[in-house]
């Protein structure tokens, strides 16, 4: 399954519902087991990607050997996402689209001005005798072609190239839309993250003071050995659940630094501010 799913991915750049049927009817398996692989690996996507990726990996050796720093000095919170929207790639485009509208616009109306022809023609004196030592008459003359019988061809020229622009602002509105919900739902995640890691860092104090207290109380004999170790083991999987939301705290800050692009700005710079 690993490898056709491998060589879809490389085809298609992320695997949907469609190809994952696909495969699932390719191998005789059910849909359930190919979508329980792609959802396990970390390397298949259910989505889309960009055509350059950044990804950083926080696990222990990596953090250990600074992948953290990545993340340190980003508040998010200093940050709104109207001002971010320019600086994504959706926008670039969306504005190149805009412009490229209104020179189809352009090229449209300029369909309706008439040819215009000059041309400048030697002829003999009409009717009279050309002496050998004579000069010819210079005529100028102007054409100016109408296309009367076109005109309507031209003008739905026009109003093509005119929805096509309303459809590019229509795009760039909805996109601005997506994206603002993006943000939204990056915001909400650092925020219940960051509940969620101040909850399990006051549950690791409460556990680790009870284990100390108790440890105490067994090293003085008023306490028995079991409870000892049930507050121990209680400390433990506190701190384990506090690793594990410090964790889910800085990947949803990762997230939403992906979101304001701040990763593309340190990785790959500014986008070009216009294409055209």
């Amino acid at each position: 399954t690993m490898p056709v799913l491998q060589a879809a991915q490389e085809i298609f750049g992320y695997l949907p519902e469609e190809v994952q049927i696909i495969i699932a009817e390719g191998l005789e398996i059910p849909l359930s087991e190919v979508y329980g692989v792609v959802s396990f690996y970390a390397q298949f996507t259910l989505n889309p990607k960009g055509q350059h990726q950044i990804s950083i990996c926080l696990g222990t050796a990596c953090y250990v050997k600074g992948a953290g720093d990545i993340l340190a000095g980003f508040d998010g919170h200093k940050l709104k996402w109207e001002e971010r929207w320019p600086a994504t790639e959706d926008d670039l485009l969306l504005r190149a689209q805009v412009k490229l509208s209104d020179y189809n616009i352009m090229v449209a109306w300029a369909q309706y001005i008439p040819d215009m022809t000059i041309q400048i023609n030697n002829y003999p004196p009409a009717g009279q005798y050309q002496p050998a030592s004579g000069s010819e008459d210079t005529f100028l003359h102007l054409l100016f072609d109408f296309p009367l019988l076109d005109w309507g061809r031209r003008y739905r020229g026009v109003q093509t190239a005119r929805m096509q622009k309303a459809q590019a602002f229509h795009e760039m509105a909805r996109k601005r839309t997506n994206y603002s919900n993006t943000w939204l739902q990056a915001e909400q995640r650092v925020a219940l993250a960051e509940t969620q890691l101040k909850l399990a860092k006051t549950r690791f104090d409460t556990a680790e003071l009870q284990y100390k207290e108790a440890r105490i109380s067994f090293n003085e004999g008023t306490e028995q050995l079991p409870v000892v170790a049930d507050r121990q083991e209680a400390m433990v999987n506190a701190r384990i659940a506090y690793i594990d939301a410090e964790l889910e705290y800085k990947l949803a800050n990762l997230e939403w630094m992906y979101v304001a692009n701040l990763l593309q700005e340190r990785f790959l710079g500014l986008p070009a501010k216009e294409f055209i």
